[in-house]
């Protein structure tokens, strides 16, 4: 009966760890894709922290950024 309990303790660890491996590189490459076709990388931030955050208003990007 152990050896079932470890066997079955080893399957659910090797499932995990296959679950926490799959899928990540097809992602970045459609991110980083859509982020050169845009040509400028979008983030957002909390505006209420001035003067490390503020809302720019005027919808326009200062004339020395890309």
């Amino acid at each position: 009966m152990k050896n079932m309990y470890k066997v079955f303790v080893l399957v659910i660890i090797a499932a995990l760890a296959l679950v926490a491996c799959g899928g990540g590189a097809s992602q970045a490459t459609d991110l980083l894709g859509a982020i050169k076709e845009r040509g400028y990388i979008l983030i957002s931030t909390d505006p209420n922290y001035a003067p490390q955050s503020f809302l720019n208003t005027e919808g326009k990007r200062p004339s020395d950024t890309k």
